[in-house]
């Protein structure tokens, strides 16, 4: 209790100690089933970003999943435009086991040639005349959607049925090519 800046105390029996304590365990158990129902969903967002910088930031986080990474609908001028990062993020990939699948257009032989080098890597040719400039790349629970135009963009979805629906989108065209 508070009175003119000073403060009194009461002493109360032990039992209401105790009382206390119950009535907030009450309260307690009475939001634990609402916090266990959250608790287990997912975290899900969508986000954009703009800018070559803030795709290789996002495209870094995907080795802290540390599984296979799947990119396709990649155009062929993507190595030009990534060419003083990507050098560097297949190293760390390669140094942590992290195997990475891609499909390029058609027009992309030489670079699918160079992947198919190194290691942890597999490159395969996609459909003719399916050039696009909208390449997906799938790892983990999130998915990658980038728009190589010049005002680029990316949209990063963390959502688990998005990325295995990505992932099964990744593997009829793998097995198509």
């Amino acid at each position: 209790m508070s009175e003119n800046a000073k403060q009194y105390v009461l002493a109360v029996e032990p039992d209401e100690l105790l009382s206390l304590l119950e009535k907030k365990k009450e309260k307690l158990q009475q939001i634990i089933p609402s916090i266990e129902r959250n608790f287990g969903e997912e975290y899900t967002d969508v986000s954009v970003f703009a800018g070559i910088d803030a795709f290789f930031s996002i495209f870094y986080k995907l080795l802290e999943h540390k599984q296979a990474i799947y990119a396709y609908d990649i155009p062929s001028n993507v190595p030009d435009l990534v060419k003083t990062h990507i050098n560097t993020f297949h190293r760390e990939r390669i140094k942590a086991a992290i195997p990475m699948y891609h499909i390029y257009d058609e027009t992309a032989k030489d670079r699918i040639k160079y992947l198919k080098k190194i290691k942890y890597t597999f490159a395969k040719e996609g459909q003719h005349k399916r050039l696009s400039v909208l390449t997906t790349i799938v790892c983990g629970n999130t998915t990658l959607i980038i728009n190589w135009n010049d005002n680029m963009r990316t949209v990063r979805i963390i959502d688990s049925g998005m990325a295995d629906s990505a992932r099964k989108q990744f593997d009829i065209l793998w097995k198509i090519s």
